[in-house]
C-alpha cells in the first residue's frame, strides 16, 4: 500500500529528500571530553559551537531543528584502540543495551543516513540485534546478527545504498542490543552518526513511497560484515 510521504509518520524516502531540501551533520565525537555530555549534537548549526567541532555531509547545511537523546546510557569516549577511528564511543556499562534517539521538531523530519562500528582487541564479535524505531514505538527495521571483524577497519550501516533514500521520521531511535556480548560490551566502538533534516512541507506531496518493511535486508559495508561493499564517500574529511 502507497501512501504520501507528506502524511507518513515513518518512511523510506526513495530519493525525494533532495540536497536542496535536506542537510546533515556528523556525529564524529570530537572534542566531547572522555564522558559523552548529553547536549552533543542538538541543534548542530555551525563547525564550532559550544567548544565542539562538528562535520557535515549530503548536502549543504546543518541540523538546527533536531536534538539528539543518550537515553542517559553510560558513553564515553575513546581516542584510540577502536579499528581506524581517532575518536569513537563506547557503551561502559557490560551486558545491556542502549539507544540514541534523534527528534525533529513540529513541521520537521529527521533523515538518518549511515553510521560505522569498529572493534577494539583483536576478538571478532556479532552484534544480536541494532533496531529502529519512530516516535510511536512502532519497528521500522532491523538489523539482525550483525558481525563486526576485528583489526583496522570500520564497519558501515549504510540507510542509503540500494535504496535511493535515508530512513525518514519525525522521531527515530537507534537501539543497540549488545547485551550477548557480556562484558565485552566496551570493544564495540560506534562513530560517523550522519542525519539530517527537512521540513515535511517542503516536499512533493504527490511523490509516493513504500511504507518501509520490518524485514528490510542488510546495508552494511566493511571486512566480515554482510550486504555489499561501498566506498566510503564523504565531502569532507572525518575521523
Amino acid at each position: 500500500m502507497k501512501t504520501h510521504l507528506k502524511h507518513l509518520a515513518a518512511a523510506l524516502a526513495f530519493g525525494v529528500i533532495s540536497a536542496g531540501s535536506a542537510t546533515a551533520s556528523i556525529l564524529s565525537f570530537n572534542d566531547v571530553g572522555d564522558n559523552l555530555p548529553e547536549s552533543y549534537g542538538d541543534r548542530i548549526s555551525a563547525t564550532h559551537q559550544d567548544g565542539i567541532r562538528y562535520y557535515s555531509g549530503v548536502g549543504v547545511g546543518w541540523t538546527p531543528n533536531v536534538t539528539v537523546d543518550y537515553g542517559g546510557a553510560d558513553l564515553r569516549r575513546s581516542t584510540y584502540g577502536y579499528g581506524n577511528f581517532t575518536d569513537a564511543i563506547y557503551h561502559a556499562t557490560e551486558g545491556s543495551d542502549f539507544g540514541i534517539t534523534f527528534n525533529a521538531d513540529d513541521g520537521y523530519g529527521v533523515a538518518l543516513y549511515d553510521f560505522q562500528l569498529a572493534l577494539s582487541g583483536n576478538e571478532s564479535f556479532t552484534i544480536d540485534n541494532i533496531s529502529f524505531f519512530d516516535g510511536s514505538g512502532t519497528l521500522l527495521t532491523q538489523i539482525a546478527d550483525l558481525a563486526v571483524t576485528a583489526g583496522s577497519t570500520r564497519t558501515t550501516v549504510d540507510l542509503v545504498s540500494g535504496l535511493g533514500g535515508p530512513l525518514a521520521a519525525s522521531t527515530i531511535s537507534i537501539i543497540f542490543d549488545i547485551s550477548g556480548l557480556g562484558n565485552n560490551s566496551d570493544k564495540v566502538g560506534f562513530d560517523n552518526f550522519t542525519f539530517g533534516q527537512f521540513a515535511w512541507a517542503d516536499l512533493d506531496e504527490d511523490v509516493l513511497v513504500n511504507p518501509l518493511p520490518a524485514g528490510l535486508p542488510l546495508f552494511i559495508s566493511g571486512l566480515g560484515a554482510i550486504g555489499w561493499v561501498k566506498s566510503h564517500r564523504r565531502k569532507k574529511s572525518r575521523a
